[in-house]
């Protein structure tokens, strides 16, 4: 959401409060002090029916100026699991000493340790 006058988190809260959504809503500041993330509870309803919910929540409220909901996006249970496999996919690489790397010094023949010279007497 981008707001002509910045508010502020309780604000929007406090505005968010009137629709009565189960569980709490997630509000961050985005970019500049105007825009905001809100992340509301998944509800059976749909994205049309939030986006009019929360526009009739805030828009009796006149200290921001005007406002504009710029998208509004559901993330389920399925593409929240796959976005936590693709992080950990991402992730793996960098914890495990980096195989990619590992796998090229042993083809390139540094891969094994040096060998000790012999001791000769």
């Amino acid at each position: 959401m981008r707001f002509e006058r910045a508010p502020t988190v309780a604000q929007i809260r406090t505005s968010l409060g009137t629709i009565q959504l189960p569980g709490e809503s997630i509000i961050q500041q985005f970019g500049d002090a105007q825009e905001f993330i809100i992340r509301l509870p998944l509800v059976a309803v749909s994205s049309e029916e939030i986006a009019r919910r929360v526009q009739g929540a805030l828009a009796p409220t006149t200290a921001w100026g005007k406002f504009e909901i710029r998208r509004v996006e559901f993330v389920g249970p399925q593409v929240g699991r796959e976005l936590q496999l693709q992080a950990l996919y991402l992730c793996w690489p960098a914890s495990s000493g980096s195989p990619s790397i590992w796998l090229f010094a042993s083809i390139c023949g540094a891969g094994s340790p040096p060998s000790s010279p012999s001791a000769t007497t």
